[in-house]
Parts: C-alpha cells; structure tokens; sequence
C-alpha cells in the first residue's frame, strides 16, 4: 500500500490488510494475542512513568522516537540528533503529542537517568541528550518481548531473538521503525475505532483486560458481556474512577461497547471493538518485524551503522 498527503504514507507501508490477514488466519495467532495482551498489560503496570502526561500510544512510541534521533545524529551537523527541540519538534510533526507534553515527558525521563545530558563540540550553545542503556534496555524489553509472544507465526521476529542482545542491532531496527513512523504509517491505519482507547491513559490496556477476562468460558475475543469492577480497575491501572467512567461513556456513545446488567456491572464488547483489537495486535507484530527485517537485511550484509 503507498499513498500520499495528509494522514497518508509517502513510502510502501510496512503493514498491509493482506499480511494482518494472512497473520490473524494462522492457527497460534489466538494464543499469540493472548500473550501479546498480557504482556502490554504487565508493560504498563510495570512501567509507573508518566502515566498522567501522555496517553497510551505515545506512551509506547515516545522512546522509539528518542532513540530513532539519538540513531541519526549527523557529525557534520551540530543541531542533529536528540535534544529538546527536536523531541518537541518531532512529536509535533508527527502527530504523537504537543510539544508541551514531549518537554514535561523528556523531563521525566532526564529526572529518572533515561536520557542524560552532554555538551556539544561543535556548538557550545547547543546542548546533545544522549539515552542511557537504561532507556535502551526498556525499548529492547518491549521489542523481544513482542517477539517471544509472535513465536513462530513471523519469521523476522523469531530471526531477530539472538540478535536482541546486540545494541547495534536494535539501533538498526530503531532506525527502520523511526523512517516508517515518518514516512506517515500509524498503528492505527488498520484499526481507527481505537483512537478513543490510544489516546487516554491505560485505556488501551484497560481493553485487553477486559478481552482476556473472558477467556475461561468463552471465545476469544468474547462474545458474552464480561463482568467488571470501575474500583479495581482503577487500583490496578492507577487511574481516577471519572476516568474509567467518562472512557466507558464515550465508547458506548460511539457503539464500541454496552454496559449491561442490572447494576451496568458487565461490558458487552461490539463485533467491531472486538476485530479492532485484534487487528491492532496484529498490526504491531508486523511493525516490528518490518523494522527487523531492515536490521536483519543490514546485519547479513555487514552494514550496520556504528552508534553515534
């Protein structure tokens, strides 16, 4: 798929309806999911920050992005590279996030040794961040464990699990992944109903727990309304009540899902929220192993780049 303009790609997409398809019509794809889901849920309970500044797609992306600048600073260009004003640039251009919200997350992760700050040769005014080995080590968490949930069914993915150990290698993948997400592609492409869910906090995984709750006695995604609790969520997610309940209340507006019940204790998830979450799953197993692919195709041909 190529197109252009506004929203659109100006380069071939790294993932098309055809390859979700033919991912989501493998027999291990269910089990996969499942995985998949759990571990976006053990991301977000495992990682405290900055739940409260960005909502949950940019939340994912943001280190991808500071690492895909940090990847292409340029030696003969002073003002390339990761500093705060390209951070804020970038999200902006892009579409992740205002530059308000990038500058208070980039604080956040200067504050907690994921990103430090270096003086500029070149340039005394300019001032570099370069990521530490801990944010290296989160976005290199996320990637194989993406992987490992994939298992066989993607062929890059499985490839790359030896590799991940390689900090070169994961630049390289970074680098893919930052061009792709800059030429234009989302996520999102392949399941728009979710932008109400990407861009509120834990409201993305508050979903998979909600698909995963059914899965003892019923299918997956399930078809019966599932029972839930607006306390426990919120404990578990470490969000406020009005915010699970204002998320629940727009969805059902927008025919997502019902609550139901005597009580409205139970969810009844549409056919359509159901197939989005699928298709989003599906959607970030290829992203990655796309950005693997150019990496793979980069370490076989002894090409890959030294880190700045």
């Amino acid at each position: 798929m190529t197109s252009s303009g506004a929203g659109g790609l100006a380069a071939p997409s790294p993932v098309s309806r055809e390859a979700i398809a033919a991912l989501q019509g493998q027999p291990q794809f269910e089990e996969a999911v499942r995985r998949s889901a759990r571990f976006f849920i053990a991301l977000h309970q495992g990682e405290r920050l900055a739940g409260w500044i960005l909502g949950d797609r940019a939340r994912a992306l943001f280190g991808f992005i500071l690492l895909n600048l940090h990847a292409t600073t340029r030696d003969d260009d002073p003002r390339s590279g990761l500093t705060v004003s390209r951070v804020k640039e970038t999200c902006v251009a892009v579409g992740l996030c205002s530059a308000g919200r990038a500058g208070a997350m980039l604080s956040l992760l200067r504050a907690a040794g994921y990103v430090a700050t270096m003086p500029s040769a070149e340039d005394g005014r300019v001032r570099r961040l370069v990521p530490t080995h801990k944010l290296l080590d989160m976005v290199r968490h996320r990637i194989k464990g993406h992987f490992e949930c994939v298992g066989p069914l993607v062929p890059a993915a499985a490839a790359s699990l030896p590799l991940m150990g390689r900090d070169d290698f994961v630049y390289a993948m970074v680098r893919a992944l930052g061009d792709f997400f800059i030429a234009g592609f989302r996520i999102l492409h392949h399941a728009p109903e979710l932008g109400l869910f990407a861009e509120r906090s834990a409201a993305t995984v508050m979903l998979f727990d909600l698909l995963l709750a059914g899965e003892n006695a019923d299918s997956f995604p399930p078809q019966k309304p599932v029972p839930f609790s607006i306390a426990d969520l919120a404990r578990r997610f470490r969000v406020s009540r009005t915010h699970i309940l204002r998320l629940f209340r727009e969805a059902e507006e927008s025919g997502l899902l019902a609550r139901v019940g005597a009580r409205r204790e139970a969810v009844q998830l549409s056919p359509k929220l159901a197939r989005a979450a699928l298709d989003l799953l599906a959607s970030t197993m290829l992203f990655l192993a796309a950005g693997a692919g150019v990496a793979l195709a980069e370490f076989e041909r002894e090409q890959l780049q030294p880190l700045p």
